[in-house]
């Protein structure tokens, strides 16, 4: 394998979280230590309450079936000109079963490492886009002027269509309206 340099976009203690849990899933699977930390050192410090800052390195190296010289040794860094954590993968040089070995785990490990971005990328909250806002206001619109003039309050997926709005949304940032629809007594305010 090639010496291989990748980012993980996040925190240090981001990445240190990702790394301990595969560390304790694969413990758990294996029934033997799955990498060696060397930094931080487990002596000196408790691995599961560990919250490392920026300026700490996250160091170990993986083996395969037996102990001895590692197969690969992972450094992680924070690197403030990326805004990510810098991740150097080094060969030892290990050759067949070992390191074959040791590649499975760094590819979970990896594999983790990416999850855990798609996520963090998934559950970024926005907040309302001014479109969005200007739909809702446009739905409530409607629904007023069918109270204010005597007419029958319109049925809400045709006033949806109408304000150029989806149920999914409506119901994600206005649920009370949907709830109280038919009510006319129900007078919610715009959105600011």
């Amino acid at each position: 394998m090639q010496p291989e340099e990748i980012y993980f976009r996040g925190s240090i203690s981001r990445y240190w979280k990702v790394i301990y849990a595969q560390y304790r899933r694969l413990y758990k699977r294996m029934g033997r230590e799955p990498f060696r930390l060397t930094a931080p050192n487990p002596a000196s410090v408790i691995l599961a309450e560990y919250d490392p800052d920026n300026s700490h390195e996250i160091l170990f190296e993986l083996f395969g079936d037996e102990r001895g010289k590692p197969a690969f040794s992972i450094d992680a860094e924070y690197s403030r000109h990326r805004q990510a954590v810098w991740i150097m993968v080094h060969d030892h040089g290990a050759q067949g079963e070992k390191a074959g070995s040791a590649l499975l785990i760094w590819q979970k490990i990896k594999r983790a490492l990416k999850n855990d971005e798609a996520a963090r990328k998934q559950t970024r909250k926005r907040g309302m886009q001014s479109r969005t806002q200007i739909a809702i206001n446009s739905l409530l619109e409607i629904r007023q002027e069918a109270i204010t003039s005597g007419r029958p309050i319109p049925k809400k997926i045709g006033a949806m269509q109408r304000a150029g709005i989806t149920y999914k949304t409506t119901r994600n940032y206005v649920p009370e309206l949907l709830a109280h629809w038919d009510d006319r007594n129900y007078r919610p305010g715009k959105l600011e």
